[in-house]
Parts: structure tokens; C-alpha cells; sequence
């Protein structure tokens, strides 16, 4: 969640991971805001400074009026970061809820999981690499 800073751009404020079948319910605080016309014909008659007032005081209204929500999703993001082929992960349910779970719960950087630069000793498949470093990690953080 954010405010709309400027045209295309969103400066977030607030953010919450939804996975799976999560539900997430927003109240809104839903109040009518005079047009500007409107406004303009409202302070029409009042003096130099009660206008410079209402206008300060409708500017504040209309920053915490507009919210935006951006959704990112995680798999591609996951890919990229574990150096995995677009699309890797998209069958490894599993995979990707351990992966979650080992960033979100333990906080371990991306490098001690992400699939290693062709070398010797390593699968041609990376899943299968970042497979075999995730059940590690698990291990290690099972027995702190």
C-alpha cells in the first residue's frame, strides 16, 4: 500500500506477503470530496488568507485520498534473484514454499541459495541445485 506520488509512480508505504489461498480484507474510510469546482465556488467569497487555509486543508485531504496497491508476484522475482530459466519454479510448489519460508522466517540472504555459475560438481539442472541447497539450509536452521 502507498500514495500516489506522481503519474505512474507509487511511494509505498505499508507492505503485507499474501501466499496461496491467504484472504486480505481492507476497510476503506469512504468520504466525498467537493470537486474542484466546487471547492473553488465554496471559498469564492471568503478572504485571501481563509482560502490559502481551505486550500492547505484540502491539499492534505486530497495526499491521504488516493491509495495505491501494487501487486508483485514473487515466483518470477524468485527466478531472477536464485539465477533459476523463467518459468522454473512454476511446477515446484514445495520448492517454493520452503524457499518462502527460508527468506521470510530466517531471513537468508538470496546467495547462499541461488543455483551456481557452470562449475564442476554441480547439476546440470538447476533446480536441482537450489533443491539440494534449500534441504541444507533447512537442516542447518532445524538444528539452531
Amino acid at each position: 500500500l502507498g500514495v500516489v506520488a506522481g503519474c505512474g509512480q507509487l511511494e509505498p508505504k505499508s507492505a503485507i506477503l499474501v501466499s496461496s489461498q491467504d484472504l486480505l480484507d481492507m476497510p476503506l474510510d469512504v468520504e466525498a470530496i467537493p470537486s474542484p469546482k466546487e471547492f473553488a465556488d465554496a471559498i469564492a467569497s471568503l478572504s485571501v488568507e481563509q482560502q490559502r487555509f481551505c486550500q492547505a486543508f484540502r491539499n492534505m485531504q486530497l495526499a491521504s485520498t488516493v491509495l495505491g496497491v501494487a501487486v508483485i508476484q514473487i515466483k518470477p522475482q524468485l527466478e531472477r534473484v536464485l539465477k533459476l530459466p523463467s518459468g522454473a519454479l512454476s511446477k515446484e510448489l514445495k520448492l517454493t514454499q520452503d524457499l518462502m519460508s527460508l527468506f521470510v522466517d530466517y531471513q537468508l540472504p538470496s546467495d547462499l541459495l541461488a543455483c551456481a555459475e557452470a562449475q564442476e560438481g554441480v547439476p546440470a539442472d538447476p533446480i536441482i541445485f537450489v533443491r539440494a541447497r534449500v534441504e541444507e539450509m533447512k537442516a542447518m536452521c532445524k538444528s539452531l
